[in-house]
């Protein structure tokens, strides 16, 4: 999964998700940061234990 965070304020903001997700672990991957500012999180999901 890649998050893409953007540094600009939209009002009450857009959902993430458009209904809660199932509970899962997930490990931050890698961070790219942009001249723009501009960030995106890559994380990938862990196995279920």
């Amino acid at each position: 999964m890649i998050i893409s965070v953007v540094p600009k304020l939209i009002g009450e903001g857009i959902p993430l998700f458009a209904s809660k997700p199932a509970e899962s672990t997930w490990t931050l991957a890698k961070v790219q940061q942009f001249d723009t500012g501009l960030v995106n999180l890559t994380y990938d999901k862990q196995e279920n234990q």
